[in-house]
């Protein structure tokens, strides 16, 4: 179909072409004489066909003489053309290019003649018919002239009779080609097109299903999840029934058999033993100074575990953990604000993130430290206090992530107190204290307090070991650490399962409770401290 289309374009342009540009005497007739057409009476008198005046005879020139110079503006205009003219009385068919009449072939062939020798005719023989060739020999370049101009769109249509000239025999092949793909007629278009459709509608319902499928699995697969945590909790429980029986002295219950167990397991040894003996002389400098100013504060988390089982530090623990009240905190701070051996310490650490408070040695290459997280005290539903104070955390911390991020803090994780930066901070956290204050009711008074909650610089929200009722936390019991007493919370074991739940069960963290590097304190001159200051 594309084929035959561009082979009748082809020939109507081949046609105007010729019209335009053959010699004037060759040019159609019209329905009446006119001066050209003297030769002949009447354009219909003289056609083969009365009601076809463009089926006519004419006088065509045998042969053409013209001067060397006019040749190639000849060989321009005829550069390409499929074929001649029809003459009148054939068949309009489709044509082919006539092997005689390669008017550019004929002109590259010429024989090249010396500039005294005058034109001469020359016999082409072709397939059929002869036609004359012009020969003209080969002139100097001042008697060449260059083709005059076409217009813009004579020279479209030149150029589109040379293409289609030059690749005719690609064209069809690569019509072919397209053929395979597209339909004949538009009905088959609509037809292809509805097919077309209906796969899309078919591969639709199928990922549809699919997908139903995979929610059904992925259902199933959660169900065979929580179906095997079970079993494993049941087995893992089952066991250790069978092992505290087994361990169990039958003169003791099983509270004491495993505290009994613990007690039994091996203690730090080398450069972690040693930074536990620092810090536990550490604590009993920091309690003999709470007591002799009247500081109140209370063992938490890992420590208040370990004076339970060890009246020690863990094993695999290696720091020392104590809650304070915010105004007892910044009375200490005074206190030590001109000590000499003592000073507290604030760094906001990146990572976790939270703000750092710290009981430590004035020797700086001394690592030994204590943790003390601030309380404040609060009046009214402690219970709602504590899910509010929990909420604020959450948003504290987003809000400090969103606004610091890319600054010196995250590329100095842990950024002192005395810094522009950590000033910025603090600014951002009274704005959330100020939000705070809104919600919940603050005093000072542990005598008109209903309950502590966690301070938001530094509570790990991801910790419920809330929420904590004045009753709970005072007054105070003592416990034993080492050799000296330490005051805890009455309500220690409630708070320990808040914490732990089965507070006497291995952790899952025993081989990465780490909070000072090794590498750290296998330094020459932080070794040679620590040392210095357990055996003084």
């Amino acid at each position: 179909m594309f084929a035959d289309l561009l082979g009748d374009v082809r020939d109507r342009l081949a046609f105007g072409q010729l019209h335009d540009h053959r010699l004037e005497q060759e040019r159609e007739p019209a329905s009446r004489p006119r001066p050209r057409h003297r030769d002949r009476v009447h354009a219909v008198g003289g056609a083969r066909h009365a009601r076809h005046a463009r089926v006519n005879e004419r006088l065509v020139l045998e042969e053409v003489q013209m001067p060397p110079h006019a040749l190639p503006r000849v060989m321009h205009r005829t550069r390409g053309l499929a074929a001649p003219r029809f003459r009148a009385g054939e068949p309009r068919t489709r044509r082919e290019p006539d092997r005689d009449m390669q008017f550019p072939s004929a002109v590259l062939l010429v024989t090249e003649l010396h500039a005294r020798h005058p034109p001469r005719v020359r016999q082409l023989q072709g397939g059929g018919e002869q036609r004359r060739g012009i020969h003209t020999p080969k002139l100097p370049d001042r008697h060449h002239h260059p083709p005059d101009p076409l217009t813009h769109t004579k020279q479209r249509k030149a150029k589109f009779i040379i293409n289609v000239s030059r690749k005719r025999e690609s064209m069809p092949s690569l019509l072919n080609q397209v053929k395979k793909y597209l339909p004949v007629s538009s009905r088959s278009f609509h037809a292809f097109e509805q097919k077309n459709i209906n796969k899309m509608q078919y591969l639709e319902g199928a990922i549809e299903k699919l997908q139903a499928q995979n929610a059904e699995l992925l259902q199933k697969l959660d169900s065979l999840k929580d179906q095997s945590h079970e079993a494993h909790s049941y087995e893992q429980t089952r066991d250790m029934m069978m092992f505290w029986q087994l361990f169990r002295h039958s003169d003791e219950n099983l509270e004491e058999a495993k505290k009994r167990f613990f007690r039994g397991l091996p203690k730090a040894h080398g450069l972690a033993r040693l930074f536990q003996q620092a810090e536990t002389k550490l604590f009993k400098e920091f309690n003999s100074l709470c007591r002799k100013y009247n500081i109140a504060y209370w063992m938490g988390s890992g420590t208040l575990l370990g004076a339970y089982i060890y009246n020690d530090i863990i094993p695999w623990d290696d720091d020392v953990d104590v809650f304070i009240t915010r105004k007892q905190l910044a009375e200490l701070q005074q206190i030590l604000q001109d000590d000499e051996t003592f000073h507290v310490t604030v760094v906001w650490d990146w990572y976790v993130p939270c703000k750092q408070i710290r009981f430590k040695l004035r020797d700086e290459k001394n690592p030994t430290f204590i943790d003390l997280f601030p309380l404040d005290t609060i009046t009214g539903n402690y219970s709602e206090a504590w899910n509010i104070t929990s909420q604020a955390r959450v948003d504290f911390v987003s809000d400090i992530r969103k606004k610091f991020t890319g600054t010196e803090w995250e590329k100095t994780p842990y950024l002192y107190d005395n810094s522009a930066l950590a000033e910025q901070i603090e600014y951002v956290l009274d704005e959330h204290y100020r939000a705070l204050s809104e919600k919940i009711n603050f005093t000072d008074d542990l005598q008109t307090a209903s309950g502590l909650v966690r301070g938001i610089e530094n509570i790990d929200e991801t910790h419920s070991s809330g929420p904590y009722p004045i009753d709970d936390w005072m007054p105070t019991i003592n416990m034993r650490f080492d050799d000296f007493d330490v005051p805890a919370p009455p309500a220690w074991r409630k708070y320990l399962q808040n914490l732990y739940g089965d507070f006497l069960q291995i952790p899952h963290d025993i081989d990465s409770h780490e909070h000072v590097d090794n590498h750290y304190l296998q330094d020459d001159a932080v070794l040679a401290s620590l040392e210095k200051y357990v055996n003084s």
